[in-house]
């Protein structure tokens, strides 16, 4: 009886982890693509408008889609330590 008591402790504890994960995953790729939508809209605003160039576009698109997938991938990263307490 104690064996299956555990093994069903375990079991639990890895569904709740598969589940943090997944919706941890999601988060960071809708971070990221919500984010890449956004400046590619704002992008295209400007170069209508005449203010920004195609390339300055780009490039400030790289480094923020870049920003945020570190940041994304950090958060996802940043929940392993406190489960472990």
């Amino acid at each position: 009886m104690e064996l299956r008591h555990r093994s069903f402790r375990v079991w639990k504890t890895t569904i709740l982890g598969a589940l943090v994960e997944g919706c941890t995953f999601g988060v960071a790729s809708g971070l990221i693509y919500a984010t890449e939508a956004l400046l590619f809209y704002v992008g295209v605003v400007l170069i209508a408008c005449g203010t920004y160039m195609y390339l300055q576009m780009v490039e400030v698109l790289n480094l923020v889609v870049f920003m945020v997938s570190f940041g994304s991938q950090l958060m996802a990263f940043s929940t392993f330590p406190l489960s472990s307490l």
